[in-house]
């Protein structure tokens, strides 16, 4: 620890600030997410439940293969990516 403050001007100048980079989310094809809603359908749905987003979350969780719903981006609702996996 110093005894005494070390004045400003005596101090080394700060690095300038970093370029920003643009982050682009990760996108998911239409293919991918049938077959992660298929894979939860198959392994983590009892058979002649419904499937729910809450459900499907807490799956996601324990299985690191299917894909997060906020993934899914543009391709639809929920229940209508079910219907379209054949899962609903």
């Amino acid at each position: 620890m110093p005894a005494s403050a070390t004045a400003a001007q005596l101090l080394p100048a700060l690095p300038g600030p970093r370029p920003r980079q643009r982050r682009i989310p990760f996108r998911h094809a239409r293919a991918a997410i049938l077959a992660s809603l298929r894979r939860y359908g198959a392994q983590h749905l009892a058979p002649g439940a419904l499937p729910r987003q809450k459900h499907y979350l807490v799956a996601c969780r324990t299985d690191p293969e299917l894909i997060w719903p906020g993934r899914f981006g543009r391709h639809g609702r929920f229940h209508d990516r079910c219907r379209a996996a054949g899962i609903e």
